[in-house]
């Protein structure tokens, strides 16, 4: 299964395009200072070590004509360019190795032991701003991630190994990926090179639909009345409403804004200071984007609510908004256009928390 989004972050990748140069590049300027080749005045002879080789090689800083080894002490500690041969180690790329090293005058490495050789590769990502819940069943969150802007939005459901990940941020991350079977996804394994990017971004600003790789079915959706509900309370912006029962918290319930159906919808709830409905929609979504929508109003639950709608073929956005005091209180429902009926049974159970 493959997730698409609608907007993808092409437009990012465009505008950070100093950042999307191949893998090589990206390394290679933050190790222009740290070549292994090129230190001096380590001391020591015959010290046996264990040192980790990347499956790949990079240009060595100062003379791209030659390949330089990527080199580390530790598999979560930084990576740094060798020059120089590590004696009777025979590299093939493609591969991470493990080796036992005997090291002498600081810079000569003799290869004691290969301790581990597994396939693996390198590979540079983009993150989406929260984690999911996965296709599969179990209850597991997912990273979605695009490795370049033309591909479709997958799922990883592993951990990143020295990674640590802040929701409402869009990632660009380089990893080492290993596998027993490279492609097996409940095999692999990822790893944190380098952190390239991070930049604000909630992950309601990404439309998405689910696409797979076989020809889809046509399928019924349940319809509100069909599906089950359950009494949420949306802490952060302190109100109370009801959510399909099967829909998940984007992150910790306690302080979750957004919830999905881990495939094809979400939604979002927020407020902002605010007396005028129509305003804060123009404020939200440009006044050019209104007008390729619908705007309704009406009363529901009880309350007066503005609502906004715009189809895209096989995604709907629903933002709708209401006054309560001084502030604007706005639920924005993004999914397939069989699932906005689902707004109507949130607004009539909206509330503020008490």
């Amino acid at each position: 299964m493959k997730v698409r989004y609608l907007r993808s972050a092409e437009s990012y990748w465009k505008a950070h395009h100093n950042h999307t140069r191949p893998l090589l590049m990206l390394l290679l300027i933050g190790l222009l200072s740290s070549c292994l080749g090129q230190q001096a005045g380590e001391t020591g002879s015959g010290v046996l070590k264990t040192v980790y080789v990347a499956p790949t090689t990079l240009p060595c800083p100062g003379n791209f004509s030659q390949a330089c080894l990527l080199v580390a002490d530790g598999v979560l500690t930084s990576w740094q360019a060798r020059s120089q041969e590590i004696a009777n180690f025979v590299y093939e790329p493609g591969y991470f190795y493990t080796l036992a090293v005997r090291e002498s005058g600081g810079q000569d490495w003799r290869l004691a032991e290969v301790i581990n050789r597994e396939r693996a590769r390198i590979r540079t990502v983009l993150l989406a701003p929260e984690r999911v819940a996965c296709a599969s069943p179990g209850g597991t969150m997912c990273y979605l991630y695009q490795e370049n802007a033309t591909e479709a939005w997958q799922f990883f459901p592993g951990e990143i190994g020295g990674f640590t990940f802040e929701p409402g941020y869009l990632y660009k991350i380089t990893v080492l990926e290993r596998a027993d079977a490279l492609g097996e996804a409940t095999a692999v394994l990822w790893t944190l090179m380098q952190e390239v990017d991070k930049n604000p971004m909630a992950i309601t600003d990404l439309e998405i639909r689910l696409q797979t790789d076989a020809q889809p079915q046509e399928t019924a959706e349940p319809t509100a009345v069909q599906l089950a509900w359950q009494p949420v309370q949306i802490t952060p912006v302190n109100v109370r409403t009801v959510l399909p029962q099967t829909w998940q918290p984007l992150g910790d319930a306690a302080t979750a804004r957004a919830w999905s159906d881990g495939a094809a919808s979400f939604i979002n709830f927020s407020t902002v200071p605010g007396t005028d409905g129509r305003t804060v929609l123009a404020q939200m979504a440009g006044q050019q984007v209104l007008t390729s929508g619908q705007i309704s109003e009406g009363a529901i639950g009880g309350r007066n609510w503005l609502v906004y709608t715009r189809n895209e073929g096989a995604v709907s956005l629903l933002t709708a908004v209401t006054i309560i005091g001084s502030n604007a209180y706005i639920v924005t429902l993004s999914g397939n256009p069989g699932q906005a009926e689902l707004l109507l049974p949130i607004l009539e159970n909206f509330t503020l928390a008490q």
